[in-house]
């Protein structure tokens, strides 16, 4: 259990009157927040740092009455300290002072925002305020000084759960806060409102600033994570970083294309897989790839996302040993993914052609196996395209 996630919770116990006047104070105490160096004479010297560390023990060993007399000698040693402070409030409310803790965290919050103890102080008053415009100003303050994103699940949960908090969120994606990518790739659990908040979320917050298929990617992850994937795909093509079948019905998907997110291939990785993309024997763009499996049975040597709407299709693909010649040692494999696509059954026929149902196939995974047996002799996998035929 981290400090913050129980400070947090603790935080919560404080009367509903007072977290309504210590929302609106901890907004203009962070708006006119503005640390000056201490005169030197003033600077804690030695003893102050020994009290900070009696009363962190204190607080780690669950004492309340010694952590808040530790934290008042902190504090009269240092009554400038945003951490002392933040220290005396936390201590305040394991021995239920509230009102102690309520001064320490206003204190608090006039010197910057980097206690972590002071913002989830500040960010539990204003969910339970309804106050989200603070409460999304708090949960940045605590992820830009580094808190895990897993530590404050509960709290990005509730604030998605708002049509404003989810509002407020996009507009920080979309400017690209230091914590975006943290953000995008957490994970958010099972339930199917808290998927659809998150989604929600990310597809408000649209393009990002830059559009950068790399910061695209991630955002795409994040859709797609949350069973978003249309969204995400939808973000990808207006971003350009998604290929899509053009108008004559034809998809080609070269290999190292660089898009940067899963409707791009992704190299897999195996003990007895090499592979990468290279330029191949007799050609001239980079955009093939080779592989040398020393596994005996089939593997997996590279994947991508797709979103075929329904219809029938023809699949091709080059693949070639390393001496130029036509080879079977690889095939192409296509199955559906998401909602209730249920087994990942391959749909490609013998003849390269495979239908998209109208139901349950709303994504599609195309994987490029690699036959066992072939005892790390090198393969050239490209040209692979898919071609609708109606």
């Amino acid at each position: 259990m981290s400090g913050g996630s129980a400070t947090l919770r603790r935080a919560a116990l404080v009367g509903a009157a007072l977290i309504v006047a210590g929302t609106a104070a901890g907004s203009a105490f962070d708006r006119q927040a503005r640390r000056a160096p201490l005169p030197g004479d003033l600077r804690p010297g030695f003893g102050w740092l020994t009290a900070q560390a009696d009363t962190q023990a204190s607080l780690n060993r669950d004492d309340p009455a010694a952590a808040l007399s530790d934290a008042k000698r902190l504090v009269r040693r240092d009554p400038a300290d945003a951490e002392a402070l933040g220290k005396l409030g936390t201590a305040a409310l394991d021995a239920g002072d509230d009102a102690l803790a309520y001064r320490a965290f206003a204190v608090s919050g006039t010197l910057g925002w980097r206690d972590a103890s002071t913002q989830f102080y500040w960010l539990a008053a204003a969910l339970a305020g309804g106050a989200m415009p603070i409460a999304v100003d708090r949960a940045d303050a605590l992820l830009r000084v580094g808190t895990p994103v897993a530590d404050l699940d509960e709290q990005l949960t509730r604030i998605e759960a708002s049509a404003q908090g989810r509002t407020l969120l996009a507009t920080r994606l979309r400017d690209g806060v230091p914590w975006a990518t943290a953000y995008l790739l957490s994970m958010v659990g099972d339930d199917n409102q808290v998927r659809a908040d998150r989604a929600a979320t990310l597809a408000r917050a649209g393009v990002p600033k830059g559009r950068d298929c790399t910061v695209i990617g991630y955002r795409i992850s994040g859709l797609v994570g949350a069973e978003a994937i249309d969204a995400g795909y939808r973000l990808g093509r207006a971003a350009g970083c998604v290929d899509a079948v053009s108008t004559t019905g034809r998809l080609a998907l070269p290999f190292g294309g660089g898009l940067g997110n899963v409707f791009d291939w992704s190299l897999a990785g195996d003990a007895d897989l090499a592979s990468g993309v290279d330029v191949p024997p007799g050609g001239k763009n980079s955009d093939t790839l080779w592989v040398e499996s020393a596994a005996g049975i089939d593997i997996v040597a590279a994947q991508r996302l797709l979103l075929l709407q329904p219809g029938r299709y023809r699949i091709t693909a080059s693949v070639r040993d390393a001496e130029g010649a036509p080879s079977q040692g690889a095939d192409a494999r296509l199955a559906c993914v998401g909602g209730a696509a249920g087994a990942a059954t391959d749909l490609i026929d013998a003849a390269g052609t495979f239908a998209i149902p109208a139901q349950s196939c709303q994504a599609q995974m195309l994987t490029i196996h690699v036959a066992g047996g072939q005892a790390s002799r090198r393969l050239w996998i490209g040209g692979v395209t898919v071609q609708r035929l109606g």
